[in-house]
């Protein structure tokens, strides 16, 4: 069995209706970017459902957490908080490359320009 992990930049992809319906790979989370985040050392992968930001879609959410993590794919995150930090809608091609290329590189630098892009605030609760 492999120890707990710290998390570190988590990536929630929006999967809701509007999202799933106007995403360019089609629903559910983007191949390039299962394979970005699993090649990466601290990247976290989820599937949301509606984030409530259609006016966006499709949106991620970017965020950091801590707190252990066992390894698996049913892992339950008892412990782990995440806060949330950073929108991006919509994302399209371009910006799912970007986000790809900076999971890959495990988040090191700052967001790519076609990030800064598509950056928003998220409707208040």
């Amino acid at each position: 069995m492999q120890p707990a992990r710290r998390l570190s930049t988590v990536l929630a992809v929006c999967a809701g209706e509007r999202c799933s319906a106007l995403a360019e790979t089609g629903p559910g989370v983007p191949a390039s970017l299962r394979s970005a985040v699993r090649a990466s050392e601290h990247g976290v992968l989820v599937s949301t459902p509606c984030l409530r930001n259609c006016e966006h879609a499709p949106v991620v959410a970017l965020g950091h957490g801590s707190g252990p993590l066992s390894p698996g794919p049913r892992s339950e995150g008892a412990g782990v908080q995440i806060r949330v930090t950073t929108w991006l809608g919509p994302v399209r091609a371009d910006e799912l490359a970007a986000l790809s290329r900076w999971v890959f590189s495990d988040g090191a630098e700052s967001l790519p320009d076609p990030l800064l892009g598509v950056l928003f605030q998220p409707l208040a609760p």
